[in-house]
């Protein structure tokens, strides 16, 4: 995806109102939909391949809600500790630790990298998950390199707000650490910075 399709599917979701049984998806009873939710939409809907779009982090389900109320050929699939209050048709939910620590953590990554080889590659990556600078790195070695040319990786939260008081480093050094072709945007998340990187 070239950064001119990117910029008109951001165009195009922050003129998008989500219909009333799409609000009523999200798990976190939002009247309003934020604009990445409607661009993760767009994103799915504009898939020509199958993939899965990977969505590290899912607590509420918002985005997993609007990635699976479209007809896409990409299937979603979430990572999250937490047991999750939702069930999306298209979509697979993976119970255990990002990054790999533990048992459950090497399972994990094992099953994303299984899920992926049998739907064709991971076509984006969503990252919404602990916030925290090494995790967050450890996210990027683990999945950027499962993710298709062409494919987007995109990291919510990039403020100096995400850095804890005992951590060195945080969501900005973070971001600025990365390697790619990587914008910011200020307008799709109220109140928050999103980073996309092309793949």
């Amino acid at each position: 995806m070239i950064w001119a399709e990117v910029y008109g599917l951001i165009t195009l979701a922050k003129q998008d109102e989500p219909s009333p049984e799409l609000l009523a998806r999200q798990i976190n009873s939002s009247s309003h939909a934020e604009p990445y939710y409607m661009f993760m939409r767009r994103l799915a809907m504009e898939a020509q391949e199958p993939g899965i779009f990977l969505e590290i982090g899912c607590h509420f389900g918002c985005v997993a809600a609007h990635i699976t109320s479209v007809g896409t050929v990409l299937t979603h699939v979430g990572i999250d500790i937490k047991t999750v209050p939702f069930s999306h048709h298209n979509s697979i939910m993976v119970y255990g630790d990002s990054i790999g620590v533990g048992d459950n953590g090497l399972q994990t990554v094992d099953t994303i990298k299984r899920i992926a080889d049998k739907c064709g590659g991971i076509s984006h990556v969503f990252q919404d998950s602990s916030h925290l600078y090494e995790s967050s790195v450890k996210e990027w070695e683990l999945y950027s390199p499962l993710v298709k040319p062409g494919g987007l990786w995109i990291s919510d939260d990039i403020s100096h707000a995400f850095k804890c008081p005992d951590e060195d480093k945080g969501m900005v050094d973070y971001w600025d650490e990365l390697p790619g072709d990587k914008r910011l945007f200020n307008d799709l998340h109220v109140g928050n910075t999103m980073g996309i990187i092309r793949l």
